[in-house]
């Protein structure tokens, strides 16, 4: 499901509601239900199998639960496995440049220097991990980068892109969270290129529909002088050229790698647990 830029943009004047509802509308999507099943995979709680309820029938027809006979439910861990080794064979290691320059210390020895890397910051590589295990799970993911080697990893199941609908790039999106749906407050951070506001549901209200501004737009980077008489004061902002946004995709296609292994997983589950109960018996 694409909410494209040029949307978002006709919707200022209600800018909250209509956030609310696209979020509404995202979550409904097919890609967004199978990310959360991926989650479930993920944690070795493979749907099918947790679900899965041995049945007799009476002489109508009526079925009812089995509860003289074993059920066992085996959840093998095959997702977390083959996602975790994709990303560990390329990313377990870190990343490095093929530019780099030989420094000489005060003892005479030479030091290889990567400048490249060490512009990124010592957290790039577990950002960059991170982003290609959820972008395997879910099929993409996205990474904010805040300058002063600051990263954050946006799951799919908590950003919403908009896309341009010429170019197809993402030119603003939201992160939304919630500790527990329809019972706590539900933030959400709408980043454009000119900068980043705040949405927060109002007190006592938990629903996506009564989301309203809680910080007007301010520029992604700001240089703040401090003074015992005036406290902290702005003296310096800034934007980056285009949204700080990073996209990975952990398919050629796009999508999740559940799709199409899930079936080979419920299978082996199905005899896996099939087998345990006829020895239980």
């Amino acid at each position: 499901m694409i909410i494209t830029y040029q949307e978002f943009v006709q919707h200022e004047k209600d800018r909250a509601k209509w956030l609310g509802q696209a979020i509404a509308q995202y979550m409904r999507s097919d890609e967004y239900k199978i990310a959360l099943e991926a989650n479930e995979y993920e944690k070795q709680q493979n749907t099918r199998i947790m679900k899965y309820v041995r049945k007799i029938y009476d002489i109508t027809g009526t079925a009812s639960v089995d509860f003289t006979n074993p059920n066992n439910r085996i959840a093998s861990n095959f997702f977390h496995l083959l996602n975790t080794q994709r990303a560990s064979y390329s990313l377990g290691n870190g990343i490095s440049f093929a530019k780099k320059e030989l420094v000489q210390n005060e003892d005479l020895s030479t030091t290889v220097h990567d400048a490249t890397k060490e512009a990124l910051g010592k957290d790039f590589d577990d950002a960059l991990y991170q982003t290609a295990i959820n972008a395997l799970e879910h099929g993409v993911c996205y990474c904010f980068y805040n300058g002063d080697q600051e990263y954050h990893v946006f799951p799919m199941t908590e950003f919403l892109p908009f896309r341009d609908e010429l170019t197809g790039k993402i030119r603003a999106g939201v992160r939304f969270w919630c500790l527990e749906w329809k019972r706590r407050p539900v933030v959400v951070d709408l980043y454009e290129e000119d900068g980043y506001s705040r949405y927060q549901t109002a007190d006592k209200k938990y629903g996506l529909g009564a989301l309203e501004l809680k910080e007007e737009k301010r520029p992604y980077r700001e240089t703040v002088r401090y003074s015992e008489a005036d406290g902290e004061e702005v003296i310096a902002s800034e934007n980056y050229p285009t949204l700080p946004i990073a996209v990975m995709y952990g398919t050629r296609n796009h999508q999740s790698t559940l799709i199409g292994m899930k079936a080979n997983i419920d299978a082996f589950d199905l005899i896996s647990s099939g087998y345990a109960n006829d020895l239980s018996e």
